[in-house]
């Protein structure tokens, strides 16, 4: 429970996010925009349903245009897969590089920042190569008879779980340096905030 917390916070974070910026262009502009999420946390019903249909539609577009279909024209899909989540991971090593970047002021003469938040790489890299290890296994076995049965008897409720329980076990690499450092808190100053008046 504790892991799953930041997991759908950053969800809510990063759709209302989106949500907002289309607001706004589609406001000033009058161009309707597409939905970039579409409830994975609650509603996948595989992995790659997670991922292509349902995470970041926006960047799974750019990512499909940019890396798979390049990769797939000249390879197979086990590697064109790879190639997107080895990608996926590095552009989010890089985005963690950018965000826990201090501040010039933040630093001493020393080249030290005392309160700092510095996360530890390479496990962001770790969590989007399981992501590509469960697409390919889906890929190799999902096609088989027994999934096929068992995808269809299960409720639908129950293959969201299951879905979202395999990404868990390394999901703790991808949701950590946002938990840990002061993401969510400073987010809350761009979310509106109801408070409670004391008399």
């Amino acid at each position: 429970m504790k892991l799953l917390v930041p997991l759908v916070l950053f969800q809510l974070y990063l759709t209302t996010y989106v949500e907002g910026v289309t607001l706004i262009w589609t406001a000033l502009s009058g161009c309707q925009v597409d939905e970039v999420m579409k409830n994975p946390m609650f509603e996948s019903r595989s992995p790659s349903d997670f991922w292509s249909r349902r995470w970041n539609l926006l960047i799974h577009r750019v990512l499909k245009g940019g890396v798979y279909k390049p990769v797939r024209k000249h390879g197979s899909i086990t590697l064109a897969c790879i190639s997107v989540f080895l990608a996926s991971g590095l552009f989010h090593e890089f985005l963690l590089a950018v965000m826990f970047q201090p501040l010039p002021d933040q630093v001493d003469s020393q080249g030290n920042c005392a309160g700092c938040f510095s996360p530890a790489y390479g496990y962001t890299l770790a969590f989007f190569i399981w992501q590509a290890l469960l697409i390919v296994g889906e890929i190799a076995f999902g096609r088989s008879k027994f999934f096929q049965t068992l995808g269809k008897s299960l409720p639908s409720t129950v293959r969201t779980i299951l879905v979202i329980s395999l990404g868990l076990p390394l999901a703790h690499m991808f949701s950590e340096p946002y938990a840990r450092s002061k993401f969510f808190q400073s987010g809350l100053q761009g979310v509106p905030t109801v408070l409670a008046l004391n008399n």
